[in-house]
C-alpha cells in the first residue's frame, strides 16, 4: 500500500509540475478558441480486476463517456461504466451488478504526433449491488495510457489503471479501451 501511495504522490507531482511547465513555457496557447470542437463523446470496453479479498469475479465492462479537451496536453472526463459479475459466498454464489462513475484528468504527452502516451488520475464512485445489499465507495484510480489519434475527430485510447482503497486496503486494476469523437471538426491545427 505504501508504494502504491508513493506512485499516486509521483504523478499527481508530475501533472503539476507539466501544468506549470506549460504556463511557462507558453506551449500551450493561453486561450484557444472554445467552440464545440472541444467536447468529446466517447465509448469503451475493459477489463477489471477485483481484489480477491472481495470475492467477486473480474468480468469484461462497458463505458461510456463525456469530455472537454482545454488543450491538446488536457482533457477532463466524465465516464460511467458497468458489468455483471458472480459474488461468491461460503453458502452460494448470487449474481452482482457494479456500476463506476468517475472524473479523470488526462495529460497528453507528444501532442504533435498522432501516437500519444498519456498520465491519468481522478475520483470517483463504485456501487455493488446483490440480493438487495447496495454498497458504495469512494474510490481514487491512476494510471498510463497510449491514445492515437486517427483522425481530428476520432481518437482510440488504451490505458491501464489501478484503484486503490486506503480504507478497505483493496487494491484493484482496470484495461481499458476508449474509441472517442469530438464534435464540429475536433482537434484544430496550429
Amino acid at each position: 500500500m505504501k508504494m502504491i501511495r508513493q506512485y499516486a504522490s509521483f504523478l499527481v507531482l508530475l501533472l503539476a509540475c507539466s501544468g506549470v511547465q506549460a504556463a511557462e513555457t507558453g506551449a500551450d496557447k493561453a486561450v484557444e478558441d472554445v467552440t464545440a470542437s472541444i467536447v468529446e463523446l466517447s465509448g469503451g470496453v475493459g477489463y477489471y480486476n477485483f481484489d480477491p479479498a472481495r470475492n467477486i469475479d473480474d468480468a469484461a465492462m462497458a463505458s461510456i463517456g463525456l469530455g472537454l479537451h482545454f488543450s491538446r496536453r488536457w482533457a477532463m472526463l466524465l465516464h460511467y461504466s458497468a458489468l455483471n459479475s458472480t459474488i461468491y459466498f461460503e453458502s452460494s454464489d448470487r449474481a452482482t451488478e457494479v456500476q463506476k462513475y468517475q472524473i479523470d484528468i488526462h495529460r497528453f504527452f507528444n501532442t504533435e504526433k498522432n501516437l500519444r502516451p498519456y498520465l491519468v488520475g481522478g475520483f470517483g464512485q463504485m456501487d455493488v449491488f446483490y440480493d438487495g445489499y447496495h454498497s458504495n465507495e469512494n474510490r481514487f484510480n491512476f494510471g498510463v495510457g497510449l491514445s492515437w489519434k486517427m483522425t481530428p475527430s476520432w481518437s482510440l485510447r488504451a490505458d491501464i489503471r489501478t484503484y486503490p482503497d486506503r480504507f478497505s486496503n483493496y487494491n484493484e486494476n482496470a484495461f481499458s479501451l476508449t474509441f472517442a469523437y469530438r464534435f464540429y471538426g475536433g482537434e484544430k491545427d496550429r
